[in-house]
């Protein structure tokens, strides 16, 4: 568990949630309550879908993604920063940590997945792999540099394709088949190059928190 003093990360010496001891032991966990109203939710995203794909990416994205959706949904802006998300998620990355990816995504059964992310992966760690006869110390919690968070407003099943999680491989220390991991990273200051609309920017206004978690930041804040 960490917290940020100063420029640097340190141990939290407090409680967490048991939410994040799991997260951190298991390597993922599941919130039930509290997120928002699915109804409400999924209508914002279907609204996304009925309108023209602006920021595509590959030639066949347009019928799953929507790509940085809080920009296009003040609804998905909060849900960002809901409070049941952050206080088990900031434990393990910082008060300040913030959100680099937001994607609405369709997958309806039957549809064919072309591209790499059907393929077994491991986001942002590790960055050097140890070798597989050298266990990792349970004394020593695995440093954690992104949590990937997904939101479900309709059940999701595995004719689907959902997610699938391997339990605490985390703590393998050793990459998975293939060559594919999935991070966002800047080069400079957050507040320069975010990737904010106008509008959302607006909408997250001059509230600390609700600024940094989409991430604008000062100056010289250090990514880490």
């Amino acid at each position: 568990m960490l917290t940020r003093r100063g420029v640097y990360l340190h141990p939290l010496t407090e409680s967490a949630p048991l939410a994040t001891e799991r997260l951190e032991r298991d390597g993922y966990v599941l919130l039930r309550d509290g997120l928002c109203t699915t109804d409400q939710l999924r209508a914002d995203v279907d609204q996304l879908f009925a309108g023209p794909n602006t920021e595509l990416r590959r030639a066949n994205d347009g019928r799953k993604y929507r790509y940085v959706a809080l920009n296009r949904s003040a609804r998905v802006q909060e849900l960002v920063g809901n409070q049941v998300i952050l206080q088990v998620v900031e434990p393990l990355l910082g008060e300040d940590c913030h959100v680099i990816a937001n994607t609405a995504w369709r997958n309806p059964a039957g549809l064919q997945v072309t591209h790499g992310g059907r393929n077994r992966r491991c986001d942002a760690k590790p960055h050097i792999q140890r070798p597989a006869t050298v266990p990792w110390p349970d004394k020593i919690p695995g440093p954690l540099f992104v949590v990937a968070v997904q939101v479900l407003p309709v059940p999701k099943p595995v004719e689907s394709g959902p997610t699938g999680v391997i339990p605490r491989n985390h703590r393998s220390g050793q990459a998975p088949p293939g060559d594919r991991s999935d991070i966002a990273q800047r080069l400079r200051a957050s507040e320069r190059v975010h990737q904010l609309s106008p509008e959302a920017a607006t909408r997250a206004g001059e509230r600390s928190r609700a600024r940094t978690v989409v991430g604008p930041h000062e100056p010289f804040f250090c990514d880490g």
